[in-house]
């Protein structure tokens, strides 16, 4: 039996974090669109569970879905309004971390290791979302741009596959290779080509059923 807990999305930021050193306004993020969970209200909820069999699997939701983030971070944000407008898309979904930028996945792995000291020991698996990227969002974010063109030599469709999957690649090696859990993905991320073939073997891909 399985809780799966989707702490983060477009509307709200669910956990309120400790605050670092290197980002000292992180606990402002888990009462953006209402106050979150408290780690301590977080491990009473797995420590309930365990009574009856249940894990607890956690979900932090990247790289899109993530407007939320704007409000403490909007650095790390991207707000592209043009991909928002293409019909069929749900606005507020399509802003995009800026995954060019460093501070984002040391943003990512802080959180990361802060939930791994709730959820450790009642968890084999960490949910790193992955669902509904628009990569056309970058095409809004002129770092993003020019972090491709450095990097790839191209603002193309197999370049952004690339910084994605390699972005993937670096989120599932902190969660399996430091913490020991086994990384899941909703499909887009698949279906994106982003999929690290390394990871196949210790990852896995849950189906969108949305």
């Amino acid at each position: 039996n399985t809780l799966h807990l989707h702490l983060s999305d477009a509307e709200a930021f669910r956990v309120i974090l400790k605050d670092t050193t290197h980002f000292p306004d992180l606990s402002k993020l888990g009462r953006v669109g209402g106050p979150g969970y408290t780690i301590k209200e977080l491990k009473e909820i797995v420590a309930y569970a365990e009574r009856f069999g249940i894990q607890v699997v956690p979900e932090i939701d990247v790289p899109a879905h993530i407007a939320s983030w704007a409000l403490v971070y909007p650095d790390l944000v991207i707000k592209c309004q043009k991909a928002s407008e293409v019909f069929g898309r749900t606005p507020r979904n399509v802003f995009t971390l800026d995954i060019s930028n460093a501070r984002t996945f040391l943003l990512i792995s802080e959180m990361i290791a802060q939930l791994m000291a709730v959820f450790s020991a009642s968890s084999e698996f960490f949910h790193l979302g992955g669902d509904e990227l628009h990569m056309d969002c970058w095409d809004e974010s002129e770092p993003m741009l020019t972090a491709l063109r450095q990097r790839y030599n191209s603002t193309g469709t197999r370049a952004k596959t690339a910084m994605y999957m390699d972005f993937e690649s670096k989120l599932m090696s902190l969660v399996y290779g430091k913490h020991g859990k086994t990384p899941i993905v909703w499909s887009g991320v698949q279906d994106s080509d982003a999929i690290p073939s390394p990871s196949t073997s210790f990852s896995r891909i849950q189906p969108d059923m949305s």
